[in-house]
């Protein structure tokens, strides 16, 4: 049951981009908002099914179902958290906080080890580098501005890698898949 789930979501994600496609360039933050959510509700999904452990079987359900639940949230308020003077709430940096880390889940369970130890290295640059000497210092950052930036603005997560591929890499993998 759950491989089929799997099968008809991609082919949701599949048809509302061939939609996009033939209406034109929809706002960005739905075209790069469904990508991620798509990304983020499939990718822990990956391999379930030869998961031996019930425990493993539903965290991964559970990062799925969050993943997607931190999406919508941010597809339907993107445009207002960007635009607020006073910056984010407390509980819309915890949304980003877990897109974060769920994207580095997903990731690992994607790409493997390596890139996500790319990725937190360069987190822990950010965090950190206030203390390094030489070239490698910079400006000290805060958590919270770190994951306002990363998760909440054009800059980081919803940047020019995501509008590349909600915008152009997908057309041309859904074609791949079928030719």
């Amino acid at each position: 049951m759950l491989t089929r789930f799997i099968k008809w979501a991609g082919i949701l994600t599949a048809a509302i981009y061939f939609y996009f496609s033939l209406t034109g360039i929809q706002p960005m933050p739905i075209q790069r908002g469904i990508i991620l959510a798509s990304f983020l509700l499939l990718a822990p999904l990956k391999g379930i099914s030869k998961q031996k452990s019930k425990l493993k079987y539903y965290v991964s359900l559970t990062l799925s179902l969050i993943g997607f639940l931190i999406m919508v949230y941010f597809i339907t308020n993107l445009e207002l958290i960007q635009l607020k003077m006073m910056g984010p709430s407390d509980f819309e940096l915890v949304l980003g906080a877990g897109l974060i880390l769920l994207i580095l889940e997903g990731t690992r369970r994607t790409m493997g080890y390596g890139m996500v130890t790319i990725c937190v290295v360069a987190l822990l640059y950010a965090l950190f580098g206030q203390y390094l000497p030489g070239i490698l210092h910079h400006a000290p950052i805060s958590v919270d501005q770190l994951v306002y930036y990363l998760g909440m603005t054009s800059e980081g997560i919803w940047g020019t890698a995501l509008t590349a591929a909600a915008g152009i890499i997908i057309i041309f993998i859904m074609f791949g898949c079928f030719m």
